[in-house]
């Protein structure tokens, strides 16, 4: 048959506050947040093929806010 084998890793993110000075002043504020990645990889038994099938960022969609 072949090997399934799992992979799953999270990673998690403070929030933070940047400031921009130069031209301009912009004030950036991140909330905090957690991402997290998994992905299966299937090797036949023979080792000839593998197939891997992966999800990135599966939990959020964030951007930092100006105000």
């Amino acid at each position: 048959m072949g090997a399934l084998v799992p992979h799953i890793d999270l990673q998690y993110k403070m929030k933070y506050v940047f400031n921009y000075t130069g031209r301009s002043y912009m004030l950036s504020y991140q909330e905090s947040y957690y991402i997290v990645n998994g992905s299966f990889t299937f090797t036949h038994s023979s080792g000839k093929w593998t197939f891997n099938a992966y999800v990135k960022n599966a939990t959020t969609n964030y951007a930092a806010k100006n105000f």
